[in-house]
């Protein structure tokens, strides 16, 4: 009989038991006179209950009184007998959440601060898997098939005008591409999701090959990249990837936001507690009101309703937070029409010294 309850109400409240227990936060469902009707895993987990502990048809304020050390199950007696639920458990504060349906069932959530973490985790989880295969792949095959067309790899097309289409499709599927694989990365970053490959990395070597990387650019938009590289510089310890796309990120800001004639540096410093790899232009600079939000997500310092340039504005937050994950910080001086200097620091614990030997 209880279990016919049971599947009764959970099929008027169109949950059955699958969409009960894909439910990532404790749910106990009940009647208004307290008969507990159904209940997921995670609220057993909750409790360190099994399925018996709480059987279909139970009267749950004498579940709460048979099992008094057991808190989420006072809370949901509690809001079941009207006087709501809210405790302080350690650090996790207990909540109960009610839902009072017309037909005489209650839903309750029962909220803790572990379990919300644990969902939004799960949530940014299955958020960069989708985004990985559902957006990503078939933008590379767009991007592919771009190619094969600009290149006319199956004969010749006919008019010019769909070569100029087809490459307008590769190059703004590229810039789509980077803005993705940004919003990815800044994602596994938030979720703990980015692992770090750490190696002796000559950043004079790293700082040339950005240099190399960006010059068609740069010489597309008539500006020059100067790389200042020292005679002698240390290695540093650090994921030289993370590293790598940090830079490249400032440097294709500096060079985006350079105007023709213009010039882009690179320079490697020793500075005091560390070592510092900064990337200056002769750009129109950044406004004073703007500065301090530098390096938020989405944020572009040009206003946005005329704003001359393509982006979503994650290029320096992204590098921000790799910056962070080594351990350093990003240093932003501007002033207008002076120019901007962006600049890693990494600190003294990544310099290997002459002679030191890492493992």
């Amino acid at each position: 009989m209880a279990v016919a309850l049971q599947r009764e109400k959970t099929r008027e409240l169109s949950l059955s038991p699958a969409v009960l227990e894909a439910m990532p936060l404790p749910v106990v469902v009940a009647d208004r006179a307290g008969a507990m009707i159904a209940c997921n895993q995670p609220f057993l987990n909750l409790c360190s209950f099994d399925r018996s502990d709480c059987p279909p048809g139970a009267a749950v304020g004498e579940l709460a009184r048979r099992h008094a050390t057991v808190e989420p199950l006072r809370l949901v007696a509690a809001a079941l007998a009207g006087a709501g639920g809210g405790a302080d458990r350690g650090q996790a504060e207990l909540s109960v959440a009610r839902t009072d349906l017309a037909d005489g069932t209650v839903v309750l959530i029962v909220a803790n601060a572990r379990a919300a973490a644990e969902a939004h985790g799960r949530n940014k989880a299955a958020f960069l898997a989708s985004m990985s295969h559902e957006l990503r792949t078939p933008l590379n095959a767009v991007i592919g098939f771009a190619d094969i067309i600009k290149e006319q790899l199956f004969g010749p097309i006919g008019s010019e005008k769909y070569i100029e289409y087809a490459d307008e499709i590769r190059t703004s599927g590229h810039g789509l591409l980077s803005i993705i694989n940004n919003i990815i990365d800044l994602s596994r970053i938030a979720a703990g999701q980015f692992k770090l490959r750490e190696e002796e990395t000559d950043l004079a070597d790293l700082a040339q090959g950005a240099a190399r990387r960006f010059a068609e650019a740069a010489a597309a938009a008539n500006v020059t990249i100067r790389l200042d590289r020292p005679a002698e510089f240390p290695l540093v310890r650090v994921d030289p990837r993370a590293l790598q796309q940090a830079l490249g990120n400032i440097l294709s800001n500096a060079v985006k936001f350079t105007p023709p004639g213009g010039t882009v540096g690179i320079g490697l410093a020793r500075i005091e507690g560390g070592v510092e790899l900064a990337v200056t232009d002769t750009g129109g600079g950044i406004p004073a009101e703007h500065l301090a939000r530098l390096g938020e997500a989405f944020l572009q310092a040009d206003d946005v309703l005329v704003r001359s340039h393509q982006g979503a504005g994650l290029g320096l937050a992204l590098a921000k937070a790799l910056v962070s994950l080594l351990g350093g910080r990003l240093s932003i001086a501007s002033a207008e029409g002076k120019g901007t200097r962006v600049a890693i620091v990494l600190p003294a614990y990544r310099v290997v010294e002459a002679g030191e030997t890492v493992a």
